[in-house]
């Protein structure tokens, strides 16, 4: 038997008010980088694990990370 997967969501970034803090890309590499040369935080893909990617918007300071669940829907 197949082992369950991980819920999914997606992110996306609001870097308006950013405060390059770095939160975001140590609670969840996978996901966010950082950009040396702005100093700001990116996407290096937009799905990850829902938790983490929960976990690294709650630690937002700004409410810079939007996510959205990817739930499978069951026939």
């Amino acid at each position: 038997m197949p082992a369950p997967s991980l819920p999914l969501a997606e992110a996306s970034l609001d870097l308006e008010h950013c405060t390059s803090c770095q939160a975001c890309v140590e609670l969840c590499p996978e996901v966010f980088g950082w950009d040396e040369d702005q100093e700001l935080p990116y996407l290096k893909t937009s799905q990850g694990n829902e938790e983490d990617l929960r976990k690294a918007a709650a630690y937002c300071p700004k409410d810079c990370i939007q996510v959205t669940s990817l739930q499978r829907k069951t026939p």
